[in-house]
């Protein structure tokens, strides 16, 4: 399976809130770079994850978002796809991580 990894540069705003969006497979090949490039900052601050257009997610993905909620408060935001769903849901990662959808607030942890 070919993996596309794009991250678009994270931004920062006044509030300290800053925002990756992450398109394409969250797997082996891209989990790292999705991964340096959340804690790339100092941290503290809000790192909201946007996995709207993220495909495809295996063990190495998600052992990434694992890690980056360790260092940075990380919410994960955008409509999830059936895929990257199923996985957060049968590892039970949905009960640990934090999520906004469009229409909810952040739920707590």
């Amino acid at each position: 399976m070919a993996s596309h990894e794009r991250g678009t540069r994270p931004e920062t705003d006044a509030c300290d809130v800053r925002v990756l969006r992450w398109s394409g497979e969250l797997d082996m090949d891209t989990a790292e770079s999705l991964y340096a490039q959340a804690v790339a900052e100092p941290s503290g601050g809000r790192l909201v994850l946007d996995l709207s257009r993220v495909t495809f997610m295996d063990s190495m993905g998600l052992n990434a978002l694992l890690r980056v909620s360790q260092e940075r408060q990380l919410v994960i935001t955008g409509q999830l796809h059936d895929q990257v769903r199923h996985v957060l849901e049968i590892t039970e990662a949905d009960t640990v991580l934090t999520f906004r959808h469009p229409s909810t607030e952040a739920r707590a942890r």
